[in-house]
């Protein structure tokens, strides 16, 4: 680590740090406007309760991580937001070795300095909401990933973008969109890259298999989808999320039947 580094490092120490402080403040309960309504802290509380949480649309491994800091904390919501705050500084960190690694030290300064003045990275950093989460893990698999396509291919590193990628699916279900960077990176190269990789995105996303398959008998499950069926035909009407019949069911049928808007 340089000294350009170090600076960079400490600069996002103390904006995480004053976020975290300010939060309390800023954001002192869940918005309704927000997706913080969505259960998370229903679902830290019932993990807590050493309950399963029953969920189709969002996976655990953020509510887990509230449940852990909620020992500490004491607080399910208070917890929430701190883990939000910790992950964008992630974040921030992430992006600027992502401008190091492609470009140059300036590019990345540059990136995470205007990341960290974005009015929705600003918010997202206090929501309870798997966001900036995401945000983080993506980061992380994004640039693993890059790493090997620039012919770092050892197994430590392919596992290693497998796990961020597990992760990321944890997270949120689209994570898995993430294999998509996964294709051009390994592209050419031997079978072995594939299957770490792929070892190291079952292992991290093993214990949301056992969940999904403990609830719905399906290592996989997810009604995800319709998220995807409201953006494209329910003009944005949140009571298609509720089970019922829609016109399509499942991934496959939707983006069968309009490619083109899934694409735009």
């Amino acid at each position: 680590m340089n000294r350009l580094d170090r600076i960079v490092l400490l600069c996002i120490a103390c904006y995480t740090l004053a976020i975290a402080i300010a939060g309390p403040w800023l954001h002192p309960v869940p918005s309704e406007f927000t997706a913080e309504p969505d259960g998370y802290l229903t679902a830290i509380e019932q993990i807590r309760a050493c309950e399963v949480p029953v969920r189709v649309y969002q996976p655990l491994l953020y509510p887990a991580l509230g449940a852990v800091l909620t020992s500490v904390v004491g607080d399910e919501f208070a917890s929430a937001r701190f883990l939000s705050t910790i992950a964008a500084g992630f974040a921030l960190w992430l992006t600027y070795r992502l401008g190091r690694q492609f470009e140059r030290p300036v590019v990345g300064v540059w990136a995470s300095a205007l990341l960290a003045v974005s009015p929705v990275f600003f918010q997202h950093a206090m929501f309870a909401t798997t966001d900036a989460t995401f945000l983080a893990l993506t980061l992380a698999a994004l640039g693993t990933i890059a790493r090997v396509s620039r012919g770092d291919d050892r197994w430590r590193t392919c596992v290693l973008a497998g796990v961020w990628i597990g992760l990321a699916w944890s997270t949120r279900y689209v994570g898995i969109a993430l294999v998509i960077p996964v294709l051009f990176a390994v592209r050419g190269r031997r079978l072995v890259r594939w299957s770490n990789v792929g070892l190291g995105a079952i292992l991290a996303a093993l214990p949301q298999f056992a969940v999904n398959l403990w609830n719905f008998g399906s290592p996989t499950y997810s009604e995800d989808w319709r998220n995807l069926a409201m953006k494209l035909d329910g003009n944005m009407d949140w009571t298609m999320l509720h089970p019922r019949p829609l016109a399509q069911e499942g991934w496959w049928e939707v983006i069968a039947a309009q490619p083109l808007d899934v694409l735009r």
